[in-house]
């Protein structure tokens, strides 16, 4: 799927499969993307901004240019192994409720939990 530059605002596209997809630049905001699988999909440059992302799946997706995460919500959101480090947005309550690991790079000024939520899930 090349999806490039789409604007997905408020769209509801729960359970969506997004693998191997081109999201570049893509504005998801405020959309309902439980979830959402974004396996081996490049992201870059997209705006989640408000997105609700409860369960959906970043493990794998790459990204060359800053995502925008204002506000999404991160229920039990898969960001195990995930650079997130140039990611905008992100603020600490965000990343207490989704499932990361040590691998997990954050944001400068962001911490990982002691217990990431959901590492009975881990595979």
């Amino acid at each position: 799927m090349d999806a490039q530059g789409a604007v997905f605002a408020s769209a509801e596209m729960q359970r969506s499969n997004f693998q191997g997809a081109n999201l570049t630049n893509v504005d998801f905001t405020k959309a309902e993307l439980g979830r959402a699988q974004f396996h081996d999909a490049d992201i870059s440059g997209s705006r989640f901004s408000f997105a609700n992302l409860a369960r959906a799946d970043f493990r794998g997706a790459t990204f060359t240019a800053p995502i925008d995460f204002d506000r999404a919500f991160f229920f039990l959101t898969r960001i195990e192994g995930v650079d997130l480090s140039n990611s905008a947005g992100l603020s600490q309550w965000q990343l207490n409720m989704a499932c990361g690991d040590a691998r997990t790079e954050l944001p400068s000024g962001l911490t990982r939990p002691e217990d990431w939520p959901c590492q009975f899930q881990q595979e």
